[in-house]
């Protein structure tokens, strides 16, 4: 089965970007693929129940393969429609996307926040990510955190996520917001990379919903 286009056999018009949509079954894993050069990378549209790239907490690193959605025209992957919810985008490399990297239309943007990130600090052999994140007493979230260098951010656009450098999961408390910062190994980050961060809702265990990038802050 090939889903997508071999583009080496198309010598006039060019392949188009898969389209998913009214898809009602659940478990449908998309992992390991190279996506590029469409207008979206990956179009979820009315389409519930999809993983786009792998869980790391439950899956083995060498079974997990990311997704690489880079150079798309307009966007790395698009949620469209009310009905387009429980989607999980986890792992992936999403980066140099014209406009974003994730993105919601139609009234699919999940109904919690993302996390704001207020300072990457660097100092010897740690990374030191510091943020918040607002939500309901007692919700569950994955905060995977991807570095961005220079070079993978599209001029005069936010950063998105080029390479996931670490996660941990948070509990939202009585006051309503928790921290997301974290120490990561200085190896993995370099200063004047960008820091981002997505937010994914767990549920029972199981990370169920994936909102966007966070703005991204510069490691110093």
């Amino acid at each position: 089965i090939t889903i997508g286009y071999d583009g080496t056999d198309f010598t006039g018009d060019p392949g188009v970007a898969n389209k998913i949509t009214d898809n009602y079954s659940v478990g449908i894993i998309i992992q390991g693929n190279y996506i590029e050069q469409s207008d979206a990378g990956v179009w979820l549209s009315g389409v519930s129940g999809v993983t786009i790239g792998f869980d790391a907490a439950s899956t083995p690193a060498n079974q997990g393969v990311p997704n690489t959605i880079t150079d798309n025209y307009s966007v790395g992957i698009i949620v469209q429609g009310t009905t387009a919810a429980d989607n999980a985008i986890l792992s992936n490399e999403i980066y140099l996307n014209t406009y974003h990297g994730i993105h919601f239309a139609s009234g699919s943007e999940p109904p919690f926040q993302l996390p704001r990130l207020t300072s990457a600090s660097i100092s010897g052999e740690v990374t030191t990510i510091t943020g918040t994140l607002s939500g309901s007493n007692g919700e569950v979230y994955r905060i995977q955190y991807f570095k961005n260098s220079p070079e993978h951010i599209v001029p005069e656009q936010s950063p998105q996520g080029r390479e996931l450098v670490a996660e941990r999961e948070v509990t939202i408390g009585t006051s309503g917001v928790t921290d997301v910062n974290i120490d990561i190994d200085s190896n993995k980050i370099s200063a004047g990379d960008w820091i981002t961060a997505t937010t994914t809702l767990i549920i029972s265990g199981t990370p169920t919903h994936t909102h966007g990038f966070s703005l991204g802050i510069q490691a110093n």
